[in-house]
């Protein structure tokens, strides 16, 4: 779902009892893959990922609310610092690491 009228197309679909899981993919930033979440219907998971340098800002906001993402040589080319990812293995120990970090200061604070 890329825009919150994906979402609320969903929640008008006489089949979303049957959804899963959303996959929410937005151009934008997080403000926008959270006004597409907050549609989605409750009961169907979540997973999210962005485009390009945005892609960090929506898996960190992502990983704070506990929602699963995916990150991938097809979605953004650099890592968190500007540097140019080697392969899908070094997004995804940035993608972790990110998230890690931000799960371990709200389990301390």
């Amino acid at each position: 779902m890329a825009t919150p009228a994906d979402a609320e197309e969903l929640r008008r679909s006489p089949f979303a009892h049957q959804v899963l899981r959303a996959l929410v993919e937005v151009d934008g930033d997080a403000d926008d893959a959270r006004a597409v979440a907050e549609l989605i219907p409750d009961g169907i998971g979540q997973l999210w990922h962005g485009y390009g340098e945005r892609t960090w800002e929506v898996l960190a906001a992502a990983g704070n609310a506990g929602i699963d993402v995916r990150v991938g040589l097809e979605d953004v080319l650099v890592l968190p610092d500007g540097r140019t990812a080697a392969d899908n293995a070094e997004l995804i120990a940035a993608a972790v690491a990110l998230i890690s970090r931000r799960l371990s200061r709200y389990l301390w604070e």
